[in-house]
Order: C-alpha cells, then structure tokens, then sequence
C-alpha cells in the first residue's frame, strides 16, 4: 500500500544553489547565467548509500537464476510443493479486489 504525501508543495528544493543553478542550465560555476525558468530545471542530490544500491542493482540480475533452476527441476520432477488451497484464496482475493 502507498500512502500519500501531502503538504508539499510539488518544489525540490536544492541543498547547494550556486552548484544546483549552474548544473541545472549547464553552466560551469562563475559563468554569466542564462535565463531559464526555475521551473525547467531541478537537482536531485542522491546519499552515497542510494548510489552504491544504484550501482548494485544495476550490475546484478534481477531475478536469482539458481532459484530458478531448482525450482524448475523440482516441477519437472513432480516433487514441487503446491498448495491448492493457498493459490485459489489468493485468487479469490485479487478476483474480489476488482469489483
């Protein structure tokens, strides 16, 4: 579930404007500034954590492709586990939330 953020007023604001003006109408820091509207362009700083998590989603795949396999070979088998009763509440669940 998303809950909804209220109270803002739609605006990010910069934590550092001389760089946040400069990167936004691509200028280099002490050049003469252009007129461009604040509205066009906005600087989103990302925390070192939020960069290297950037960077390992990234280079990894996003499913586990071992878990795969053994899942598959287990079906293939017959030995996997499956509980009827569970997929079709489940089903029921999700056919009740499109009324």
């Amino acid at each position: 579930m998303v809950d909804a953020i209220t109270g803002l007023s739609g605006k990010l604001a910069p934590t550092n404007k001389t760089a946040a003006t400069a990167v936004g109408r691509g200028a280099a820091a002490g050049s003469e500034p252009s007129k461009v509207s604040s509205e066009t362009s906005q600087v989103v700083n990302l925390s070192p954590e939020t960069t290297s998590l950037q960077k390992t989603l990234s280079s990894e795949p996003p499913v586990d492709s071992g878990k795969v396999s053994r899942i598959k070979a287990a079906i293939a088998a017959g030995e996997y586990p499956v509980d009827v009763e569970k997929i079709t509440d489940s089903l029921m669940e999700y056919h009740n939330t499109l009324k």
